[in-house]
């Protein structure tokens, strides 16, 4: 078993990406001037991300092995494409190590001043790239997100 007992209900895997997917539309919309609100809210996911990984970690039992906190979803049966995702023991280090470098590079990036926006819409993008990649169990959405990593 593992540390912590997580609810099977909630699709843990699918909140760590969408924790950077979502604020990185988010602050499309958030004007120029506000480089400070870019920054807060860029950092504030990253940190939201690294917690649900960390959640993750606390919540794998390696007594077990294998794929576990796996989500499937039928996208398009008729090609076999399905939304598949889970993690191992070697997946699951990765999503925590990445956590820990996006959260890592926000505090870094503090200070960037020029094209705040594109920078911090880029870097969630890049980082929800790299997080699907590690926990995509099918070829064709692994595709996808190492596309847009």
């Amino acid at each position: 078993m593992g540390l912590i007992t997580l609810s099977p209900d909630i699709p843990w895997l699918s909140l760590v990406w969408l924790s950077l997917l979502a604020p990185s539309v988010l602050l499309i919309f958030i004007p120029n001037s506000q480089p400070q609100l870019m920054r807060i809210v860029g950092t504030g996911f990253a940190f939201v991300s690294l917690v649900l990984s960390l959640l993750v970690f606390l919540g794998y039992n390696p007594a077990v092995g294998g794929f576990q906190f796996v989500e499937r979803l039928d996208w398009i049966p008729q090609l076999g494409i399905s939304y598949l995702l889970g993690v191992d023991g070697i997946s699951l280090a990765m999503l925590v190590l990445n956590g820990v470098v996006i959260f890592t590079g926000a505090l870094m990036s503090w200070n960037i001043e020029r094209r705040t926006k594109e920078y911090w819409v880029l870097l969630l993008l890049l980082t929800t790239g790299v997080y699907g990649v590690f926990v995509s169990l099918d070829m064709f959405l692994f595709f996808v997100f190492y596309e847009l990593a």
